[in-house]
């Protein structure tokens, strides 16, 4: 378990930024694991951060709250649309 977790910060996080000297690194790899245990639902989780499972916080969700974040979510979608056609 520990191997996958270094692969994925390793991969997603560090690879892609340039990094400097030692307090770079330790400054990409405090952000990386806060994204990564705060922010980010793990597959194996269900929708769940493991901040969340490790200390019971799963947010109950409401059905109503959760369909107008949907609608919300379109009507921005609408206002950022590209200037592309598609066909």
């Amino acid at each position: 378990m520990v191997e996958a977790s270094n692969k994925i910060l390793k991969h997603r996080y560090l690879f892609k930024q340039p990094i400097s000297n030692r307090k770079h690194l330790e400054e990409h790899l405090k952000d990386a694991i806060h994204d990564y245990c705060n922010q980010r639902p793990h597959y194996a989780l269900g929708i769940y951060t493991p901040f969340e499972v490790q200390y019971d916080k799963r947010p109950t969700f409401n059905i109503k709250t959760v369909k107008n974040a949907v609608k919300e979510r379109r009507e921005m979608n609408k206002m950022n649309g590209c200037d592309q056609k598609c066909d």
